[in-house]
């Protein structure tokens, strides 16, 4: 697995460095096929340590739903969904609608990466979780500069819960966190754009309670997906 010029080996090492006992991963290239069987071979290979998400374009049509049908049988536990990267509006449901119905049947999260207009904002969410009422949505980055918009998505939708990785304003998380509850807010590091050190002191710079914190650096994902604590 080489993701930016980087392996398995050294995403181990990082978890490593800094304590963390399990990450969720995917690859975002035009390789996709390729892409997802490496992340799950990573996943089978340290089943305690790495959870697969499959990186799924809906604009290849029925090709797409395949793949996340396939995804789900090599025990890929999620699906990552990269508008801005694939160049699609990921509210056209008339193109999306087939992959979030497989996404539906099968039961399982989809991270969609948000900020990034017009093709993935925060607020497509909010007519997408209606629409999918059985689908954990979880909107990447908090809508980065846009939390405020993610905030009332999540509001609205209680079917979305936001992911604070790239985020720019910890004033705004805190605010989201006491607006929507700390059960709704996920923490990620999104290596290798993001920083441990960064996006760790985020949230524990947050005028919350420790039970709250440990919510969202952990308990929360391991809800959402499965994992034994």
């Amino acid at each position: 697995m080489n993701i930016y010029g980087r392996t398995i080996e050294d995403l181990l090492a990082y978890m490593d460095e800094f304590s963390i006992r399990c990450s969720v991963v995917s690859c975002i290239t035009r390789r996709m096929r390729e892409d997802n069987d490496k992340v799950a071979d990573a996943a089978k290979a340290f089943p305690d340590r790495i959870i697969g998400l499959a990186h799924i374009d809906p604009s290849l049509g029925n090709a797409a739903v395949l793949e996340v049908e396939r995804c789900v049988s090599m025990g890929l536990r999620g699906v990552k969904l990269h508008p801005w990267f694939d160049f699609y509006c990921v509210a056209d449901i008339d193109m999306t609608g087939a992959v979030f119905e497989k996404i539906s049947d099968k039961r399982i999260p989809v991270m969609v990466h948000s900020g990034n207009y017009p093709m993935s904002a925060p607020i497509h969410l909010t007519f997408l979780a209606r629409e999918f009422p059985k689908i954990q949505f979880i909107c990447a980055h908090m809508g980065i500069d846009n939390i405020a918009e993610a905030t009332i998505t999540a509001q609205h939708s209680p079917n979305v819960v936001l992911e604070s990785s790239g985020s720019s304003s910890a004033g705004q998380v805190e605010l989201a966190v006491k607006r929507i509850g700390a059960d709704r807010v996920l923490w990620g590091t999104d290596p290798p754009y993001g920083k441990f050190v960064a996006e760790f002191y985020k949230i524990m710079s947050l005028d919350i309670s420790e039970e709250d914190k440990k919510a969202i650096l952990w308990g929360n994902a391991a809800r959402i997906y499965g994992v034994t604590t």
